[in-house]
């Protein structure tokens, strides 16, 4: 299942980051490290993301800091991999496009109305609720 994700290449390599959104974590790194995610985006992000300051504060406590290097990772798609029966749930529109992807793949695609990316720390039986479905 991949939730609210980038999808691997069929066949070949995929990076890990796309080449765009690695040279804006490039402007991000202090002496090769990333801050922490919730930093990675504009200050009123993780507010749009998650309402709750509560559970938004335990989140960012929880978040660590990276290397920048771990972005370069390449995977190495083995042959056939998405004959494997797979799914997608899309919680937001910033990645409605690898959820059309998956669609065109044939796999099922669950929509869920209402919600974010970081939705699973909001309605994590909600999201549980459509990775059983």
């Amino acid at each position: 299942m991949f939730v609210d994700s980038d999808l691997p290449h069929t066949t070949g390599r995929t990076p890990l980051a796309p080449l765009w959104f690695r040279q804006h974590l490039e402007t991000l790194a202090a002496d090769g490290v990333l801050p922490v995610w919730s930093e990675w985006w504009e200050p009123d992000t993780m507010r749009t993301l998650v309402a709750d300051a509560a559970v938004r504060a335990r989140l960012e406590r929880e978040m660590p800091k990276v290397p920048l290097s771990w972005f370069d990772q390449v995977i190495d798609e083995p042959a056939d991999w998405d004959a494997t029966p797979c799914g997608y749930i899309l919680l937001g529109d910033g990645y409605r496009e690898h959820a059309n992807d998956a669609r065109a793949r044939g796999w099922p695609v669950i929509e869920m109305p209402h919600s974010e990316h970081l939705h699973i720390a909001v309605d994590a039986d909600g999201v549980a609720a459509a990775l059983l479905r």
